[in-house]
């Protein structure tokens, strides 16, 4: 599916809403794969942001949370979990 403002999201959806597993590549460079809920990323995923940087583990409500690690460009670790 693209969205009118250039996001691509290819994936499960029910209710309106990506539900599911899924990729959402964002018009503005971010690209996300993994577990949505309602239309938010919630359980584990993958996103990629533009400056390199790459979280991988746990979202609730759109946010990362609890376990996951955040790398640099060049693979190093900035931070490995996330609070709540």
């Amino acid at each position: 599916m693209v969205h009118a403002h250039g996001d691509i999201y290819e994936g499960y959806w029910s209710d309106s809403n990506y539900n599911g597993q899924g990729r959402l590549v964002s018009f503005d460079g971010p690209v996300y794969e993994g577990t949505w809920v309602k239309g938010k990323r919630s359980g584990f995923g993958v996103l990629k942001y533009n400056d390199g940087r790459i979280y991988r583990g746990q979202f609730l409500k759109d946010k990362p949370h609890g376990q996951g690690i955040l790398t640099d460009k060049n693979g190093s670790i900035l931070k490995e979990t996330y609070g709540g």
